[in-house]
């Protein structure tokens, strides 16, 4: 019986060390994060607060911007502003190959068209690290859709603070949606995210 007893603790010594071994060789758990490349479409604990990227454009996002889950496929990064309910940034990049999003004033003209009635209409062209940025300010009610749902009621009072960047992959729009009140509170926010955009291949 001691000869047994003593086989079978040489045995249980054996397969212990094959599996420490199997461990240190061997895959990692499918929970065990995994490194990659720079996304604004990743999950938060990754890196879109830090180096997001979308048609070759990268720009930081900082306090008092949020990190969102996009709500929908056409947005690269969805952002809130702490302290003001109801703004959203929203990032978006649309292919050449598809069509690319269309000519710069076009879109400010699609913008401006969202308020009725539209009471302030701005616009400045910025060279931004060598990329070219038009920043849109409009104020006015605003008639249009947020995100891909239907029209809401008119919405008085509200902003929309832009940037559209000529980027190496065609245009990249940053919209700042929502009331007034909370957009001005953003706008300083939005005015240092736009210096840092810069080209990111």
């Amino acid at each position: 019986m001691r000869r047994g007893a003593a086989a079978w603790a040489r045995a249980s010594i054996l397969v212990l060390a094959m599996a420490s071994i199997t461990s240190a060789c061997g895959d990692e758990p499918a929970s065990a994060p995994s490194a990659r490349g720079s996304s604004a479409s990743s999950g938060p604990a990754g890196d879109p607060e830090l180096q997001p990227i979308a048609g070759g454009v990268g720009w930081t996002a900082e306090e008092p911007f949020v990190w969102a889950r996009p709500d929908n496929d056409m947005r690269a990064a969805q952002y809130t502003l702490r302290g003001a309910p109801g703004v959203v940034l929203t990032v978006s990049h649309f292919d050449p190959a598809q069509g690319g999003g269309g000519e710069v004033d076009a879109n400010v003209a699609r913008w401006a068209g969202q308020f009725e009635p539209l009471e302030v209409r701005e616009t400045e062209r910025r060279r931004v690290h060598d990329l070219a940025v038009t920043v849109v300010d409009l104020r006015g009610t605003f008639v249009g859709r947020e995100g891909m749902g239907p029209a809401g009621p008119p919405r008085p009072g509200w902003r929309v603070l832009g940037a559209i960047v000529e980027g190496p992959r065609g245009l990249v729009f940053f919209k700042m949606l929502g009331p007034s009140a909370g957009v001005d509170a953003g706008a300083a926010a939005f005015e240092a995210l736009v210096a840092t955009i810069h080209p990111e291949e």
